[in-house]
């Protein structure tokens, strides 16, 4: 996640031989050819009309197949020590069904200690709890920190225990370089402390799985987000201790030379994973809902983006889940590079939750 906040702009290409796709991104704009000189004599050539992307035939959805619309981002309970962001949930509430939180989210005083810091994410299931919405649990077991760690997996889960009912799924981490046997086996070093326990080397999904079950909680889902060039060139995401694939809906700044251009190269990066992520694995849509650092360029194409997701959203039965990155966060919807942006993406974004309800998506 922290990576994608820096990486404003990369290309990647993954070839092969059926299959030839920029991750996750096209080309850049093409350089306008300069005019010929005004005493030229030049017969045009006829400039054929684009051929349209076929629209895909939507497929009957499940009833409720949504386990959760919501935002990355929307802070901690007023008064909590160390949030991040404060308190922003009351602003999206009308439009989503999940309140994600996240250790990263209530350690911005630096603290270290997995009480306090369970303690505040305890805060957070509660809030979201009492607002009658569900949870997406981000318990973040990667290397970027020492809070991150399976040491304090225990107290967090235990902080949510109450609002367990609540938890719809359990964000592993995101954008991993776990291969396919460290996701399933797990892997020690000086890089990775949290994978070992004692002496005893384990996967990250059966740490969490094993320590769900030593509390006497259900089960629930286990997602991991990559990126486009992780889904297309690596196999982490087939682990079959995986439950949910994260895929994320980005395309590159300074966006699309038209609203026009939008739900093509959306569609286009999209499709070219979906059938890469193995069948019986739910995927979680991770949607642009930031200007990219504020190097995106148009309003207009951000705003079609967020349309264009959710109808990727509503015609692809795969997707269980929706989070938009991110409400807080500069170029995040909530907090945007111009005030003008905030009212065009907001309204999107209702649109978006309105069609999700009246379709019968949401759980």
């Amino acid at each position: 996640m922290i990576a994608r906040h820096l990486l404003a702009s990369a290309t990647v290409s993954i070839c092969g031989a059926l299959l030839c796709v920029s991750c996750p991104w096209d080309q850049p704009r093409p350089t306008p050819t300069p005019p010929p000189s005004p005493t030229a004599t030049v017969t045009p050539a006829p400039t054929p009309e684009p051929t349209p992307s076929p629209e895909p035939t939507p497929t009957p959805s499940p009833a409720g197949r949504l386990l959760g619309v919501g935002y990355y981002f929307t802070g901690a309970p007023q008064g909590t020590v160390g949030s991040r962001w404060g308190d922003k949930l009351a602003p999206v509430l009308g439009r989503v069904s999940v309140v994600r939180i996240d250790p990263w989210d209530v350690d911005a005083d630096g603290a270290t200690d997995c009480n306090v810091l369970a303690s505040r994410i305890g805060a957070q299931a509660r809030q979201a709890s009492a607002a009658g919405k569900g949870i997406v649990l981000g318990v973040g077991l990667d290397n970027r920190s020492g809070l991150w760690s399976d040491a304090c997996l225990g107290p967090i889960l235990r902080a949510v225990a109450p609002s367990w009912n609540r938890v719809r799924w359990i964000e592993v981490t995101d954008e991993p370089s776990w291969t396919r046997g460290e996701t399933i086996l797990g892997a020690s070093g000086p890089q990775q402390p949290w994978r070992t326990l004692g002496t005893a080397v384990r996967s990250a999904t059966a740490t969490i799985k094993a320590k769900i079950s030593s509390l006497g909680l259900s089960p629930r889902p286990l997602a991991i987000t990559y990126t486009c060039e992780q889904i297309m060139s690596g196999d982490a995401h087939t682990s079959p201790t995986l439950d949910l694939v994260g895929l994320e809906g980005y395309l590159p700044p300074p966006g699309p030379a038209s609203v026009a251009e939008v739900k093509p190269a959306l569609y286009k990066m999209l499709d070219a994973q979906l059938p890469r992520v193995p069948a019986g694995k739910g995927v979680i849509l991770v949607q642009q809902a930031y200007a990219r650092n504020c190097t995106w360029d148009k309003v207009e194409t951000l705003a079609a983006l967020q349309d264009a997701t959710a109808a990727y959203v509503r015609e692809r039965p795969r997707v269980v889940g929706v989070l938009m990155f991110s409400w807080q966060r500069q170029s995040g919807t909530g907090q945007p590079c111009s005030d003008s942006w905030k009212e065009p993406l907001v309204d999107a974004h209702k649109r978006a939750w309105r069609s999700f309800v009246d379709g019968g998506l949401v759980l």
